[in-house]
Protein backbone atom coordinates (compact mmCIF):
# COMPACT_ATOMS: atom_id res chain seq x y z
CA UNK A 1 0.00 0.00 0.00
CA UNK A 2 1.70 3.58 -0.80
CA UNK A 3 1.56 5.84 1.62
CA UNK A 4 -0.30 9.37 0.74
CA UNK A 5 -2.37 11.95 2.27
CA UNK A 6 -5.78 11.68 1.52
CA UNK A 7 -8.23 14.90 1.43
CA UNK A 8 -11.07 14.74 3.68
CA UNK A 9 -12.69 16.99 1.52
CA UNK A 10 -12.17 16.24 -2.05
CA UNK A 11 -10.19 13.50 -4.03
CA UNK A 12 -6.82 15.03 -4.07
CA UNK A 13 -4.17 12.62 -2.64
CA UNK A 14 0.05 13.29 -2.32
CA UNK A 15 2.79 11.59 -1.12
CA UNK A 16 4.23 14.43 0.30
CA UNK A 17 2.76 16.11 3.50
CA UNK A 18 3.94 19.61 2.55
CA UNK A 19 2.00 19.18 -0.86
CA UNK A 20 -1.29 17.89 0.78
CA UNK A 21 -0.96 20.48 3.58
CA UNK A 22 -0.55 23.38 0.74
CA UNK A 23 -3.32 21.74 -0.55
CA UNK A 24 -5.05 22.52 2.34
CA UNK A 25 -4.63 25.86 2.80
CA UNK A 26 -5.13 26.95 -0.54
CA UNK A 27 -7.91 25.21 -1.81
CA UNK A 28 -9.66 24.55 1.84
CA UNK A 29 -8.65 27.41 3.63
CA UNK A 30 -7.24 25.21 6.35
CA UNK A 31 -10.94 23.95 7.29
CA UNK A 32 -10.00 20.51 6.07
CA UNK A 33 -6.99 17.37 7.08
CA UNK A 34 -5.24 14.81 4.97
CA UNK A 35 -4.84 12.04 6.41
CA UNK A 36 -2.06 9.29 5.96
CA UNK A 37 -4.33 5.63 5.90
CA UNK A 38 -1.13 3.61 5.83
CA UNK A 39 0.79 5.33 8.77
CA UNK A 40 -2.56 6.57 10.52
CA UNK A 41 -1.12 10.27 10.86
CA UNK A 42 -2.47 13.67 9.19
CA UNK A 43 -0.55 16.03 7.70
CA UNK A 44 -1.65 18.58 10.28
CA UNK A 45 1.05 20.98 12.46
CA UNK A 46 0.65 20.34 15.98
CA UNK A 47 0.03 24.06 16.28
CA UNK A 48 -3.17 23.45 13.96
CA UNK A 49 -4.50 20.49 16.35
CA UNK A 50 -3.72 23.31 19.26
CA UNK A 51 -6.35 25.07 17.61
CA UNK A 52 -8.29 22.74 16.29
CA UNK A 53 -8.66 21.34 20.18
CA UNK A 54 -9.11 24.56 21.47
CA UNK A 55 -12.26 25.29 18.96
CA UNK A 56 -13.43 22.15 19.88
CA UNK A 57 -13.60 23.40 23.64
CA UNK A 58 -15.06 26.56 22.68
CA UNK A 59 -17.87 24.78 21.09
CA UNK A 60 -18.12 22.32 24.09
CA UNK A 61 -17.94 25.69 25.88
CA UNK A 62 -20.21 27.43 24.22
CA UNK A 63 -23.03 24.73 24.64
CA UNK A 64 -22.48 24.33 28.26
CA UNK A 65 -23.29 28.17 28.47
CA UNK A 66 -26.07 27.13 26.24
CA UNK A 67 -27.35 24.03 28.38
CA UNK A 68 -26.76 26.66 31.45
CA UNK A 69 -28.77 29.42 29.86
CA UNK A 70 -32.03 27.32 29.05
CA UNK A 71 -31.94 25.65 32.68
CA UNK A 72 -31.76 29.27 34.18
CA UNK A 73 -35.02 29.74 31.96
CA UNK A 74 -36.67 26.99 32.44
CA UNK A 75 -36.38 26.80 36.04
CA UNK A 76 -38.69 29.87 36.87
CA UNK A 77 -40.92 29.18 34.00
CA UNK A 78 -41.60 25.73 35.50
CA UNK A 79 -43.31 27.97 38.42
CA UNK A 80 -45.09 30.32 36.28
CA UNK A 81 -46.76 27.01 34.02
CA UNK A 82 -47.73 25.63 37.44
CA UNK A 83 -49.46 28.80 38.85
CA UNK A 84 -50.98 29.26 35.92
CA UNK A 85 -53.17 26.07 35.94
CA UNK A 86 -55.60 28.05 37.05
CA UNK A 87 -56.55 29.15 33.65
CA UNK A 88 -58.36 27.21 30.89
CA UNK A 89 -55.83 25.64 28.77
CA UNK A 90 -56.55 27.64 25.36
CA UNK A 91 -55.72 31.17 27.39
CA UNK A 92 -53.01 29.39 29.83
CA UNK A 93 -51.33 28.51 26.99
CA UNK A 94 -51.65 31.58 25.12
CA UNK A 95 -50.62 33.20 28.40
CA UNK A 96 -47.37 31.15 28.78
CA UNK A 97 -46.64 31.51 24.69
CA UNK A 98 -46.63 35.50 24.99
CA UNK A 99 -44.59 35.30 28.46
CA UNK A 100 -41.49 33.72 26.35
CA UNK A 101 -41.81 35.83 23.07
CA UNK A 102 -41.80 38.92 25.51
CA UNK A 103 -38.98 37.53 27.54
CA UNK A 104 -36.20 36.26 24.62
CA UNK A 105 -36.52 40.36 23.43
CA UNK A 106 -35.09 41.31 26.67
CA UNK A 107 -31.37 40.70 28.16
CA UNK A 108 -32.21 38.27 30.76
CA UNK A 109 -35.41 36.12 30.07
CA UNK A 110 -34.81 34.52 33.29
CA UNK A 111 -35.23 37.95 35.21
CA UNK A 112 -38.21 38.64 33.06
CA UNK A 113 -40.09 35.18 34.06
CA UNK A 114 -39.50 35.65 37.70
CA UNK A 115 -40.83 39.43 37.87
CA UNK A 116 -43.80 38.10 36.12
CA UNK A 117 -43.93 35.86 39.10
CA UNK A 118 -43.54 38.34 41.88
CA UNK A 119 -46.10 40.50 39.91
CA UNK A 120 -48.80 37.90 39.21
CA UNK A 121 -48.36 35.17 41.68
CA UNK A 122 -51.34 37.08 43.84
CA UNK A 123 -53.47 36.90 41.00
CA UNK A 124 -52.66 33.24 40.83
CA UNK A 125 -53.81 32.68 44.06
CA UNK A 126 -57.05 34.62 44.10
CA UNK A 127 -58.09 32.74 41.10
CA UNK A 128 -57.31 29.25 42.54
CA UNK A 129 -59.20 29.93 45.66
CA UNK A 130 -62.13 32.13 43.53
CA UNK A 131 -62.52 28.47 42.00
CA UNK A 132 -62.79 26.59 44.68
CA UNK A 133 -65.39 29.18 46.25
CA UNK A 134 -67.50 28.78 42.98
CA UNK A 135 -67.42 25.09 42.70
CA UNK A 136 -71.27 24.70 43.65
CA UNK A 137 -72.15 26.72 41.18
CA UNK A 138 -73.86 29.37 43.37
CA UNK A 139 -71.62 31.91 41.88
CA UNK A 140 -69.57 32.09 38.56
CA UNK A 141 -65.57 32.53 39.08
CA UNK A 142 -65.32 36.34 38.11
CA UNK A 143 -67.94 36.63 40.98
CA UNK A 144 -66.45 34.87 43.44
CA UNK A 145 -63.32 36.89 43.08
CA UNK A 146 -65.03 39.89 43.78
CA UNK A 147 -66.42 37.98 46.55
CA UNK A 148 -62.99 37.35 48.01
CA UNK A 149 -61.76 40.70 47.43
CA UNK A 150 -64.69 42.34 48.93
CA UNK A 151 -64.29 40.86 52.03
CA UNK A 152 -60.84 41.04 52.28
CA UNK A 153 -61.47 44.73 52.18
CA UNK A 154 -64.66 45.96 53.91
CA UNK A 155 -65.12 42.48 56.29
CA UNK A 156 -63.32 41.68 59.42
CA UNK A 157 -61.00 39.30 58.22
CA UNK A 158 -57.88 41.30 57.57
CA UNK A 159 -59.07 43.91 60.25
CA UNK A 160 -55.51 44.27 61.64
CA UNK A 161 -54.33 44.95 57.96
CA UNK A 162 -56.89 47.69 57.10
CA UNK A 163 -56.40 49.32 61.09
CA UNK A 164 -59.82 48.35 61.92
CA UNK A 165 -60.35 46.79 65.37
CA UNK A 166 -62.97 45.10 66.63
CA UNK A 167 -64.85 47.08 69.66
CA UNK A 168 -63.09 46.54 72.67
CA UNK A 169 -66.42 44.92 74.86
CA UNK A 170 -67.41 42.23 72.48
CA UNK A 171 -71.40 41.47 72.42
CA UNK A 172 -72.90 38.55 73.63
CA UNK A 173 -74.34 37.82 70.10
CA UNK A 174 -70.73 38.32 68.38
CA UNK A 175 -71.61 34.79 66.74
CA UNK A 176 -74.57 36.02 65.13
CA UNK A 177 -72.79 39.73 64.47
CA UNK A 178 -69.82 37.92 62.29
CA UNK A 179 -72.43 35.74 60.73
CA UNK A 180 -74.18 38.81 59.63
CA UNK A 181 -71.28 40.79 58.58
CA UNK A 182 -70.05 37.85 56.09
CA UNK A 183 -73.73 37.78 54.64
CA UNK A 184 -72.89 41.38 54.44
CA UNK A 185 -69.70 41.28 52.92
CA UNK A 186 -71.39 38.57 50.00
CA UNK A 187 -74.72 40.22 49.25
CA UNK A 188 -73.24 43.72 48.68
CA UNK A 189 -71.63 42.44 45.59
CA UNK A 190 -75.07 42.00 44.19
CA UNK A 191 -77.35 43.83 46.16
CA UNK A 192 -76.38 46.41 47.90
CA UNK A 193 -80.07 47.22 49.40
CA UNK A 194 -80.23 44.23 50.99
CA UNK A 195 -76.51 43.98 52.33
CA UNK A 196 -77.48 47.83 53.78
CA UNK A 197 -80.69 46.13 55.51
CA UNK A 198 -78.35 43.44 57.49
CA UNK A 199 -75.29 46.02 58.49
CA UNK A 200 -78.22 48.07 59.47
CA UNK A 201 -79.25 44.98 61.97
CA UNK A 202 -75.66 44.64 62.90
CA UNK A 203 -76.03 48.75 64.16
CA UNK A 204 -78.68 47.73 66.07
CA UNK A 205 -77.03 45.18 67.76
CA UNK A 206 -73.55 46.91 68.20
CA UNK A 207 -74.05 50.81 67.24
CA UNK A 208 -70.40 50.93 67.72
CA UNK A 209 -69.01 47.83 65.38
CA UNK A 210 -66.06 49.40 63.07
CA UNK A 211 -66.34 46.93 61.06
CA UNK A 212 -70.27 47.26 60.26
CA UNK A 213 -69.40 50.62 59.60
CA UNK A 214 -66.95 49.90 57.24
CA UNK A 215 -69.20 47.75 55.29
CA UNK A 216 -71.28 50.37 55.20
CA UNK A 217 -68.96 53.25 54.12
CA UNK A 218 -67.48 50.55 51.31
CA UNK A 219 -71.11 50.24 49.98
CA UNK A 220 -71.96 54.29 50.22
CA UNK A 221 -68.63 54.90 48.31
CA UNK A 222 -69.30 52.44 45.35
CA UNK A 223 -72.55 52.91 45.12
Amino acid sequence: MQSYYECNSCNYKSTRKTNANRHIKLIHSGNAIAFNFKTGTDSSSESYKRQFQKSSLDMIGGESQLSRAVENIHEPFGTLEKLSTVFPGSARYHYLSNILKISFLTKDPARFIGNQIKERRSAFYLRKLAIYLASDKSMTINQAEEYIKTSITSCYHLKNAINIERTPKTPQNSKEIDSLLSQAAFTCLFNKDNAKEIIGKVLALDPANKIAISIRDFIDTNT
